[in-house]
């Protein structure tokens, strides 16, 4: 791992490299424990901000001990700030998107685990993170859950785009409509999250027991192979016939075409999480569909897949959920009287 992941705010430089070398060195041991590229970063994220509320809001001094001198009442100040602030979703958003409470007890999550780290090898002697959360309804969804109407609407968007975009929007090759028609088919018809989407590659797309099959590697170096419908397996045949990078079964299975028009030491790149929401936000702003992120169409494929009848375990494991509880919140919460397990018993 690189020794900068931990960046330091620009008032710490003077400090010099040997408090720099310090801090940054606890920052890498505790963030090599993590696997996943995207878990690092925010995590590194998090305590980058805490380190920087602390010297601003309590000017305290960057020093190897500044870990030493936090306390609960700094935590607990820092919870308030994020209650109080929040975040721009894109850099020309003029406007601060509020941090939601499950955010925020994420964030406070990602402090203890840094602290309880540093518990462990003795630097500290306890952790002051271990702070009350905000009380969160974990049984309900935050992601927006779309209509049928509104969801076949979005599947169908790229390759309508250019028949009814409006004037001041370009119109897009057919490679762009087959490449982000696989995006929002896998969106909604496998359920992935933004981060394994990115990381697909051509190898996850196969044949097992007579069934088309995409595999997606979720959180902790777990896998999920879930068998696919027509309509994605037609959307992904008519792209990599298309784009033609299917011989290497390591090629990324999404590219970011622009990028690869060049192509480097034969190397395809992955698509970014940044691209792929743009992707998204260009054609919710075309079907006029408001409020939704990529995460609202995984909301949707769990939700339908649940009314629709898909025993509950079936989707947990689709959607890479260690917990069946977290699968449970897509369950809509209205009487299903009809389904009175009364019904099902006889004597």
């Amino acid at each position: 791992m690189n020794s900068s992941i931990i960046k330091l705010p620009d008032s710490a430089l003077t400090f010099g490299s040997e408090i720099e070398n310090e801090i940054t060195r606890l920052g890498v041991e505790w963030l090599e424990g993590k696997n996943s590229p995207r878990t690092q970063e925010s995590y590194d994220t998090v305590v980058r901000q805490f380190i920087t509320f602390l010297e601003f809001a309590f000017d305290i001094e960057y020093t190897p001990e500044i870990w030493k001198k936090a306390q609960g009442l700094h935590v607990i100040s820092f919870k308030k700030y994020l209650a109080k602030t929040g975040y721009k979703k894109r850099k020309k958003d003029t406007k601060l998107t509020p941090y939601s409470k499950k955010t925020i007890n994420q964030r406070l999550s990602c402090l203890s685990s840094f602290f309880d780290d540093l518990v462990k090898k003795q630097v500290i002697t306890h952790n002051p993170a271990n702070i009350d959360r905000y009380k969160v309804d974990s049984s309900k969804v935050e992601a927006v859950v779309l209509s049928e109407k509104e969801a076949r609407s979005m599947i169908d968007a790229p390759r309508e785009f250019n028949d009814f975009h409006g004037p001041q929007q370009r119109p897009i090759s057919d490679a762009q409509i087959l490449r982000d028609s696989v995006i929002v088919h896998v969106f909604f018809f496998r359920g992935c999250r933004i981060s394994e989407l990115c990381n697909l590659k051509v190898k996850d797309y196969f044949t097992d027991k007579g069934f088309p099959v995409l595999k997606v590697h979720l959180k902790g170096d777990r896998t999920s192979t879930l068998a696919i419908n027509q309509q994605l397996q037609t959307a992904l045949n008519q792209y990599l016939e298309f784009i033609g990078h299917g011989e290497d079964p390591e090629n990324p299975l999404i590219l970011p075409l622009r990028d690869n028009q060049e192509v480097k030491d034969n190397e395809l790149r992955h698509l970014n999480r940044h691209s792929v929401r743009r992707i998204w936000d260009k054609y919710a702003h075309f079907r006029g569909i408001k409020n939704t992120t990529p995460h609202s169409a995984r909301a949707t494929f769990a939700t339908t897949a649940i009314e629709n009848g898909c025993p509950l375990e079936v989707v947990q494991e689709a959607l890479g959920h260690s917990w069946i509880d977290t699968t449970r919140s897509y369950v809509k919460n209205k009487e299903r009287y009809h389904e009175s397990a009364s019904f099902k018993v006889h004597y």
